[in-house]
């Protein structure tokens, strides 16, 4: 039997036994015998810049050994690895989504199931026992899971519907800063494959009260020109992967907005959309915004979405005062939402069986793996390719505009959120 020695201040030896590892530590002159069960195989280096950070079902196992171990009082005691490629050491818990957390009761199923169905996050950390903090959290944890499911989803489609695009509006903190929502949506299975933000000025009538108001906000907030046009343009990419990802079977792809004519401009622009339009592979339909959004009006996937978020999340509800009051917590929530509709909300009641990904083509069992993955298997940022907007969520960076200032209207002094993290 080998034996290694941990080059950590416990002075910790491992001998390797049957399904099991001898953990011998000696700790102020008396020696102490843990077993730990030894059944996890470390699937790559989570080191970024490592040649073994790429995941490969045949890759050697000689990459790593076996570097001793650490207690603590979450999980006990924690097997240490070193990979012999980059000289980096990691443990298994990074692969995990508790990974480095202290609450580890709070379900995650539980979690994301209760906020889809109405739970505001006060009432969330009142459920489970915590703080707002903690769901806040917590639900970003799972936003970087949806984000990675969606994006693996989205490879794996082969679609044979067409898309509907169209924009719904909240606001984030205060009326004065509404944001909008840009979603590309399947035309039958309703499922949601991007979706962008962008945060306006507020606009439309206005007494003498509130355009004075909105004066001074705008000259201490901070709202990004051209932020419109760019959320489109990442929509408009999203398109382009529908499109060139299509089955065989569908000769053409056709996809219907409103009126709104940025919709066209950015489609125009885009050199790969031209040259499907050229030769009859995409289609760009308009039908008027005013017209009846029932079901035979080809928007009607928007509105569909837009009535279950309506329906089905507290910060989205009309007239409460569960109003989101930051704009990467916001955008993360709204994620979450899309992950729990599109992979483990039923397609229709009488068909429990299929969700919506896999109503737009996703394989079943690609489906059933992404769901295994989604609870139990840490998504990385360096294997997950985001949309610019994505990765701003992924590591906060979405500027709140009447945030810059450390103020927002009508929600008291406090410091920004993305700037804590």
């Amino acid at each position: 039997m080998g034996v290694l020695r941990s080059d950590d201040e416990a002075g910790v030896y491992l001998r390797s036994k049957t399904n099991y590892i001898e953990v011998i530590g000696y700790r102020r002159g008396f020696q102490e015998v843990h077993h730990m069960k030894s059944n996890f195989t470390p699937p790559f280096c989570p080191a970024p810049d490592c040649p073994e950070h790429t995941e490969n079902p045949n890759k050697h196992l000689n990459w790593w050994i076996l570097r001793g171990f650490y207690f603590s009082r979450t999980h006990g005691h924690v097997q240490r690895y070193l990979c012999k490629t980059c000289g980096k050491s990691f443990t298994e818990r990074i692969f995990h989504l508790d990974y480095y957390a202290k609450r580890i009761d709070i379900d995650l199923k539980d979690l994301l199931f209760h906020y889809c169905n109405g739970f505001s996050q006060r009432a969330l950390a009142e459920h489970f026992g915590c703080t707002t903090r903690t769901i806040a959290h917590k639900l970003q944890i799972l936003s970087r899971q949806s984000m990675a499911a969606i994006t693996e989803s989205n490879r794996s489609i082969h679609t044979l519907e067409d898309i509907a695009i169209d924009g719904m509006q909240n606001f984030t903190g205060s009326q004065y800063q509404p944001n909008n929502y840009t979603i590309a949506v399947g035309q039958y299975s309703q499922y949601v494959g991007m979706v962008t933000q962008v945060i306006f000025r507020r606009a439309g009538k206005m007494n003498t009260y509130q355009k004075r108001r909105r004066a001074y906000f705008d000259t201490i907030g901070l709202w990004k020109r051209g932020a419109f046009t760019n959320s489109i343009r990442e929509l408009v990419d999203h398109i382009v992967q529908v499109v060139e990802n299509r089955s065989q079977d569908k000769q053409s792809i056709v996809c219907n907005s409103d009126d709104k004519k940025l919709y066209a401009q950015q489609l125009w622009k885009n050199e790969k959309i031209a040259m499907m339009m050229a030769s009859s592979r995409f289609v760009h339909s308009i039908t008027s915004s005013r017209c009846w959004r029932d079901m035979k009006n080809p928007l009607f996937p928007v509105n569909y979405i837009d009535a279950r978020l309506r329906n089905d999340l507290a910060d989205w509800q009309r007239e409460t005062t569960s109003f989101p009051r930051e704009a990467n917590r916001n955008f993360q929530r709204f994620v979450c939402y899309l992950a729990y509709h599109n992979f483990f909300k039923p397609y229709r009641v009488r068909k429990p069986d299929k969700n919506h990904a896999e109503a737009a083509g996703l394989p079943h069992t690609d489906s059933e793996r992404i769901k295994r993955a989604f609870f139990n298997r840490r998504a990385f940022h360096s294997q997950t390719a985001l949309s610019p907007q994505w990765d701003d969520c992924w590591f906060c960076r979405i500027v709140t505009p009447l945030q810059v200032r450390d103020k927002i209207p009508f929600n008291g002094n406090r410091k920004p959120a993305y700037l804590h993290f």
